[in-house]
């Protein structure tokens, strides 16, 4: 069993470094890291990089659904976990300047909200 060093373990639970994006497709079996899943951690990418397209590969640690996922969605939201809080908040930002350009086509297939409080 792979286990996570104890700093990366802190960081998963730290709403500081996450955000969610709902809309994510999955299949069963849903991984506990949603990153093991190749088809969703490409959408996961494809959304990120068009908010920032210079975000570092190794800037997003990990990825979960927000609840528990029954077998009959195709889709979930989910709790994305950065790799520092300037990580997310670079994001966040990004995020928050494309909802205020109104020239900027809107996604209808996914978005992301800050993580409730």
């Amino acid at each position: 069993m792979l286990e996570l060093p104890t700093n990366r373990l802190q960081s998963l639970h730290q709403p500081s470094k996450q955000l969610l994006l709902h809309k994510v497709p999955i299949r069963f079996p849903v991984p506990s890291n949603l990153m093991e899943s190749i088809e969703t951690l490409m959408f996961i990418n494809d959304a990120l990089i068009s908010l920032v397209d210079d975000l570092p590969s190794d800037a997003l640690i990990n990825a979960t659904p927000l609840n528990r996922v029954d077998s009959h969605q195709a889709r979930t939201a989910v709790v994305l976990t950065f790799d520092t809080e300037q990580t997310r908040n670079r994001v966040l930002r990004a995020i928050r300047e494309r909802r205020a350009n109104t020239a900027i086509l809107r996604e209808a297939n996914f978005y992301f909200t800050d993580m409730p409080r």
